[in-house]
């Protein structure tokens, strides 16, 4: 995915908390990019240091180590050892890069998430209204194939009975006049089940790829408010201190490196309304 953020731009003489994570992230996927070569490397040394040690060991007949063969040794054990260590600061840095990441491309992935929700929500919608539809369409054709069938069968009775009275040899069949259309209200009441079959299929899955995708967009404005928090902290954490130290000195207070702060119930609710409206902004 490309990032903005990540385009050569003017540069900021005032950086945002979000400007700055821009920034380490590209370090860090320098970083990272650096450590996957060194790993690459690190394990063709030691397969290759690896290889020629057994390789020699297979062609020895002696059931002591030769000078050579120890030498070898010693290298492929110095081998593993520093591909281990490239393993782990690869691993380390692939940690801190995901993370990163999530942060990073948060505002892009959001608008994408919102954009997935809101064509999800429209589309279970429409499929709603057009099932509602389809049952109604389904009740009138059925009345309709319903009161043809029985105006068909007093037709069929009436021309049986027509050939049972007639006195010729071989009397024409009068056949029912709404058969065919009969025929046409039954193959349509059908491909209306067929449809509204359909329907209710999708509709019966589409909550699940909703839910995930309002998980995906609780997900992206958790990782913007911990960069809108980061980057107001700075501004009112000298009050923190001094409360914290105050309290401490005063023996009201155990910590003086942290501050649980209670967020009262009407902020809690005034916050989550404002979360779910951006949900559909």
């Amino acid at each position: 995915m490309k990032l903005n953020p990540f385009t050569k731009k003017q540069k900021n003489t005032d950086p945002t908390r979000y400007d700055e994570l821009c920034a380490q992230f590209v370090d860090l996927d320098a970083q990272l990019v650096a450590a996957k070569q060194a790993l690459d490397d690190a394990e063709t040394d030691h397969a290759t240091k690896a290889k020629e040690y057994h390789a020699l060991e297979s062609r020895s007949n002696s059931t002591m180590w030769s000078l050579q063969e120890q030498s070898l040794f010693d290298e492929a054990a110095r081998a593993r050892q520093h591909e281990d260590e490239c393993r782990r600061i690869h691993n380390q840095l692939s940690i801190e890069h995901r993370k990163l990441r999530w942060r990073v491309e948060a505002p892009s992935v959001l608008k994408r998430d919102k954009s997935e929700l809101k064509a999800l929500v429209e589309r279970q919608s429409l499929l709603q209204r057009d099932l509602t539809k389809a049952r109604a369409r389904r009740t009138q054709l059925q009345e309709r194939a319903d009161a043809l069938n029985a105006k068909i069968d007093a037709e069929r009775q009436a021309a049986a009975q027509a050939l049972i009275d007639s006195e010729e040899e071989h009397p024409a069949v009068a056949l029912p006049a709404r058969q065919a259309e009969h025929e046409v209200v039954v193959a349509a009441l059908v491909q209306l089940g067929v449809r509204m079959s359909e329907m209710e299929d999708e509709l019966a899955v589409i909550p699940d790829p909703i839910r995930k995708a309002r998980h995906a967009i609780h997900c992206g404005q958790a990782h913007l408010a911990e960069t809108e928090l980061e980057e107001s902290l700075p501004k009112f954490i000298d009050v923190i201190a001094r409360y914290t130290v105050a309290q401490h000195r005063a023996g009201w207070g155990r910590d003086t490196d942290r501050h649980e702060i209670e967020v009262p119930h009407a902020v809690q609710e005034m916050a989550r309304a404002r979360l779910n409206a951006e949900m559909n902004a």
